[in-house]
């Protein structure tokens, strides 16, 4: 009898590169194994795919904050309520004191960026959960441009995700009867 405690695979080599015969040690080659970058996935939508679920778009454009807090909540970063509130409250307040500071000039200056600044956290995370590429910018300035269609792309992602693995449907064999 052999040992088969013995056996190691061999070497994973990628499609494209070359196939030559690597020397080196076996822990080498496990090292390398394992240090094989993982593929990005892509987005299931584009940034400016509104119009494709008008549910998120309606939705976002309205009143991004219920969204933001539906976003959140799937992330599990804290229940949809709290981060609705948090998202809506601290717009009115940062909106509001800069109009008093401002004149409203740095209307939408203000608010954004620190809207922005929490947001690309959820964002993030939502990447790093799906391993997703950072597009169409980094998440900051995604959100600080284009907030409200970050929000709609993260939610369609979630749901297209969330879709996706409802769709491993597992269910008992049938009941058999004896003859």
């Amino acid at each position: 009898m052999e040992d088969k405690s013995a056996y190691v695979p061999p070497k994973y080599i990628p499609i494209n590169s070359s196939d030559e015969v690597v020397t080196g040690s076996v822990d080498e080659g496990l090292q390398a194994s394992r240090t094989v970058p993982e593929e990005l996935n892509q987005w299931s939508s584009g940034i400016c795919a509104c119009f494709d679920d008008p549910q998120s778009c309606c939705l976002g454009t309205l009143c991004p904050c219920v969204l933001y807090g539906k976003n959140a909540e799937f992330l599990g970063s804290s229940t949809e309520s709290v981060s609705c509130t948090t998202h809506c409250l601290s717009w009115g307040l940062l909106a509001g004191v800069s109009c008093i500071l401002t004149g409203g000039v740095l209307l939408v200056l203000m608010p954004g960026c620190t809207i922005a600044c929490c947001a690309s956290q959820h964002r993030r995370a939502l990447r790093e959960k799906y391993n997703l590429p950072e597009q169409p910018c980094n998440d900051y300035c995604t959100h600080l441009c284009c907030h409200m269609c970050a929000l709609c792309q993260e939610n369609r992602e979630i749901r297209h995700r969330s879709a996706q693995s409802d769709s491993l449907n597992f269910s008992p064999p049938e009941v058999q009867t004896m003859q």
